[in-house]
């Protein structure tokens, strides 16, 4: 059995709006872009997103634009995964 490490990570930070996580799921759905993993950090101030995509995954810039887009989102960052 072989593992792979997912090869790209997304941060989001968005308002404390229990609403942008449906909105998140509902673009990423509809994109067909889900990731391996999700990790979702409330804190005081906002939500904290982490989504970790498989090496395959076709992150482009029109998504990445719209995840910005969306109605409480703060930021959007993408790295690559060590």
């Amino acid at each position: 059995m072989t593992i792979t490490a997912p090869a790209t990570m997304l941060h989001l930070e968005s308002d404390l709006d229990a609403g942008v996580a449906a909105r998140l799921l509902d673009l990423l759905t509809v994109q067909r872009r889900l990731p391996e993993r999700l990790t979702i950090d409330w804190q005081a101030h906002g939500i904290r997103f982490a989504l970790d995509f498989g090496a395959d995954a076709d992150l482009s810039a029109n998504l990445l634009a719209r995840l910005r887009q969306l109605p409480g989102m703060r930021a959007v960052s993408m790295a690559p995964r060590p």
